[in-house]
């Protein structure tokens, strides 16, 4: 019972929709996040569980393939493109879920 208190269950991953210019993930439980610009790549740490995947986007005329996996007590989302990739995120609450949109744009 205690572990439960300091230690609370990590937010669940639930749905990704890709979007043009953006990726959104709906989560059960707030994540923690945190971001990191990587020579010309985009890559968001997220304090959750989930499965890992991967796809494209389209980012203007360009690809982006992303690609989200398990990383040290988390997951990590990356993108890469033939063009740099800037990005920046947003998180809020939507009818009990968490919405985390990462929206992309060429450096």
């Amino acid at each position: 019972m205690i572990g439960r208190l300091t230690s609370p269950e990590p937010a669940q991953l639930k749905v990704i929709e890709v979007h043009p210019d953006a990726l959104v993930l709906w989560f059960e439980g707030e994540p923690e996040v945190r971001e990191a610009a990587l020579e010309g790549a985009y890559a968001v740490w997220l304090g959750a569980e989930g499965e890992a995947a991967k796809g494209r986007l389209r980012m203007g005329s360009a690809l982006v393939s992303w690609h989200l996996q398990a990383s040290q007590g988390g997951m990590l989302l990356r993108f890469v493109s033939v063009r740099g990739v800037r990005g920046g995120w947003q998180l809020d609450e939507r009818e009990g879920r968490w919405r985390l949109a990462v929206e992309l744009r060429e450096e």
